[in-house]
């Protein structure tokens, strides 16, 4: 099923496995929060000076240093996202977790895309352990226990 373009743009403000994406995605949060910091901040002086209020004024202070770097996010994220894939594994485990709902466990290889040219795209997979209710098909309280089993494997050298 592909995504829509509203889709899309929705899930790149949302934070995501690639690094770059979460670091850049912070940013913009920030610089979002520095901008209604300082338009609250006009607002206030407004008041204060009991001067005329400046809608050209107030969205260039709140909207003006977003522009570049949401522009930028965007283009970034939707064209290097729709090049990064999901890839269920062959083999499943299915199994009762604590509280007796019944879940299944499956690898997955994720494709997160660093760049895209005429030569190709180049990223990194990652796999992962993810566990799937059987009733509603979303992620199973159990992978918080794949998580946990999968760290203490990797301490113990197992």
């Amino acid at each position: 099923m592909e995504l829509t373009f509203w889709d899309r743009i929705v899930r790149a403000f949302q934070y995501d496995l690639a690094i770059w994406h979460n670091v850049f995605l912070t940013i913009i949060y920030i610089i979002a929060g520095a901008c209604v910091f300082f338009a609250i901040r006009y607002i206030r002086t407004l008041i204060r000076k009991k001067e005329r209020f400046s809608i050209t004024a107030f969205f260039t202070i709140l909207i003006g240093p977003l522009v570049f770097p949401v522009v930028l996010f965007l283009i970034l994220s939707l064209s290097l996202g729709g090049s990064s894939s999901v890839t269920p594994g062959q083999k499943f485990v299915t199994f009762k977790t604590s509280n007796g709902d019944e879940a299944v466990a499956l690898t997955t290889g994720n494709f997160l895309a660093n760049e895209t040219g005429k030569y190709g795209t180049y990223g990194s997979t990652r796999y992962y352990a993810v566990a799937l209710s059987q009733e509603s098909g979303k992620k199973s309280l159990a992978n918080e226990t794949i998580r946990r089993r999968s760290r203490i494997t990797r301490e113990n050298g197992r």
